[in-house]
């Protein structure tokens, strides 16, 4: 009996016992601390989130940014904020003409601004800008770096309709199609490319010099437009009208572009202008006064100078 007890003592110390706990244990136990940490972690954030004011806080200072704006006091009906897609959208808003250098206010249903993501080029971030009538929406996308900005418009389709609606009046009506690209460097125009095209556009009536002319279904407009160094807008081509319209312009030329105030930049526009028969017929002083302009192809060569909102029109 005493042997079989020291035969199995000394079968005990043969044995190996581990001197320490497997590394899993202690996986385990760094897993769960660091998902127990990171749970405590979102429980204190969407605390703060949903109990600290964020959103008056931002919404607070977003509106004293934009009343600080030098002669430029934005109106505005209401201010939201948004996080999914960090942006900012105005209500009502009315931009007056001191902000823009345009001679009336702009009126928006709505005006928005959100993040949408990285900007290869320029490297930086790119922006969504929306702008929202009663009868359309127009989106530019912005991309900002620290050097610069570019302003892209896509492809966007807009009515005369929408204009009147932003601008207050407006003497166009039909759909226009337009799409440009725009360079900035600290408020100040790099480049520009702009085209603008429409096959529905007239001219309700108007009074130029006294003269009243009724309302001009051009049908075909074509406007395209560039620069490459923001202080001269050359016009590549400005067309209204096609072969069956009453009247038919084709000119070119060129605007001083003022950033400051836009009213106060100029144009200077030659170009020929063709009349239809039956149209000149209904005018007779304007059917003698150009009798001895006409060229010998049937047109009229003429010139538009002066201020960009008040230009001159005149025959050569």
């Amino acid at each position: 009996m005493v042997n079989k007890t020291f035969s199995s003592l000394e079968e005990m110390q043969n044995k190996q016992i581990p001197s320490q706990v497997s590394d899993d244990i202690y996986q385990f136990e760094r897993s769960f601390t660091f998902k127990l940490y990171f749970i405590a972690g979102l429980f204190f954030f969407f605390g703060i989130f949903f109990n600290f004011p964020l959103r008056n806080f931002i919404e607070q200072k977003l509106g004293q940014a934009l009343a600080s704006i030098p002669n430029c006091p934005l109106h505005y009906k209401s201010l939201d904020v948004t996080y999914l897609f960090p942006g900012a959208y105005l209500q009502a808003v009315t931009i007056p003409g001191t902000c823009t250098g345009l001679p009336n206010e702009l009126q928006f249903q709505e005006l928005g601004v959100h993040l949408v993501g990285p900007s290869f080029l320029p490297p930086g971030l790119r922006i969504r800008l929306r702008g929202k009538s009663n009868t359309k929406e127009v989106n530019f996308y912005l991309s900002q770096s620290l050097s610069k900005s570019v302003l892209k418009i896509p492809k966007t389709e807009i009515t005369a309709g929408l204009l009147t609606e932003i601008m207050g009046q407006g003497p166009m009506k039909g759909t226009i199609t337009m799409e440009g690209l725009a360079e900035f460097s600290k408020n100040n125009l790099l480049k520009l490319d702009f085209l603008a095209e429409s096959d529905n556009f007239a001219l309700f009536p108007m009074n130029i010099q006294s003269f009243i002319l009724p309302e001009i279904n051009f049908a075909t407009l074509l406007l395209k437009a560039h620069s490459d160094n923001g202080k001269l807008i050359t016009l590549d081509a400005l067309t209204l009208g096609g072969p069956n319209s009453v009247i038919q312009i084709n000119a070119q030329g060129k605007v001083w572009l003022n950033t400051t105030s836009l009213q106060t930049s100029s144009l200077d526009i030659t170009g020929d202008v063709k009349f239809k028969p039956a149209f000149l017929e209904q005018f007779s002083i304007l059917n003698l006064l150009l009798a001895s302009k006409q060229n010998n192809n049937g047109t009229y060569r003429f010139s538009v100078k002066g201020p960009l909102t008040s230009p001159t029109p005149s025959l050569l």
